[in-house]
């Protein structure tokens, strides 16, 4: 298999575009939940505490600008890297979570019969990525999309700490999960949505990206796609190379513990300003509401350093990696 110079984030990117055109931002942001997933593991400290190292989004963007067709490029990668992906096509709780389903046995010789209860535990159990494509309706206000918004909150807390275990109490005995996935959630435009980012703590764990896209934007995405009209310009290679450098990244880390240099520091903090400094004009209210979102960007930023460390197998997240993941992260705070 030949190989390249370049690193997963940068060979996954470039091909995402042959799949979902101008849409660089999402590409970049698929990659890191795919790696987020071979590093999930890797434990970032702050003390005593500690995060882990899995990305999940939620990308809110019209329909018709390829917000979908990339899913299967981006399931191709995961699992050729041995990462189990699925889709969730109805979000109840017997999905997600699990149910019983009754069986009735009958003994052979004494013909009795008894009816035993199979527990059969739903995607969150043992899923790595799960995408769902109807986000908008987790944003109804009802009792379903709540139980579901439950179940990816308490997903998404950090492994191994506890707070990721699941349990749902049935008549004739209870399911008990502690998922690890990472989740990729697409949805169209949503016009009641700030008021279940303000109320659902689900939207501190996960990547929001909003993305309205021009008529300018969507005729240039039409053009791109014109072009490539009647022409084959990617290869089943291309998707197994990348895989490999996914692979290939995750056996080099299997066992990472975050080491900082000195001078990321000073760097960290400048952005943390920029955070603080983009809500500062804003009415109380809005200000106070998004200085509760800074802490999650600035996981995100420690959390996208340490992917950069590790796609360069290097074993110290240094200056290139804390301005690459600074200016992701300040990106994803402006939108």
């Amino acid at each position: 298999m030949a190989t390249t110079n370049k690193n997963f984030l940068e060979l996954f990117s470039t091909a995402f575009e042959m799949f979902s055109y101008n849409n660089g931002q999402y590409g970049k942001l698929c990659a890191h939940v795919l790696l987020g997933q071979v590093l999930k593991h890797v434990k970032i400290y702050f003390g005593p505490i500690y995060i882990d190292g899995r990305v999940s989004l939620f990308l809110v963007q019209p329909s018709g600008t390829g917000k979908s067709t990339a899913w299967p490029f981006v399931k191709k990668v995961g699992e050729l890297a041995q990462l189990r992906m699925d889709d969730i096509d109805v979000a109840t709780d017997a999905a997600l979570v699990g149910t019983d389903e009754t069986e009735e046995v009958v003994d052979p010789e004494t013909k009795v019969k008894t009816i035993t209860h199979n527990v059969v535990k739903g995607k969150l159990a043992n899923a790595d990525v799960l995408h769902y494509d109807e986000g908008q309706l987790l944003i109804h206000r009802s009792q379903h999309a709540e139980n579901t918004l439950g179940f990816f909150q308490k997903a998404l807390n950090p492994i191994d700490s506890g707070t990721n275990k699941i349990v749902k109490y049935m008549a004739h005995q209870e399911i008990t999960i502690e998922p690890t996935c990472s989740l990729l959630i697409t949805s169209h435009e949503i016009n009641d949505l700030l008021e279940t980012i303000l109320n659902t703590g689900f939207f501190q764990r996960i990547v929001l990206y909003p993305r309205y896209i021009t008529i300018d934007e969507r005729k240039m995405n039409d053009f791109l796609r014109c072009n490539r009209f009647g022409k084959r310009v990617f290869s089943e290679l291309d998707v197994e190379t990348i895989a490999f450098k996914l692979i290939e990244a995750a056996k080099a880390n299997e066992k990472f513990e975050v080491s900082v240099h000195e001078n990321v520091y000073p760097i960290a903090r400048q952005y943390i300003e920029d955070f603080y400094r983009l809500i500062s004009p804003l009415n109380d209210k809005v200000r106070d509401i998004m200085a509760s979102f800074a802490p999650r960007y600035e996981n995100l930023m420690y959390i996208f350093s340490v992917h950069s460390c590790c796609v360069d197998m290097r074993k110290q997240v240094d200056v290139k990696d804390i301005k690459y993941a600074g200016d992701l992260s300040y990106q994803l705070f402006k939108e």
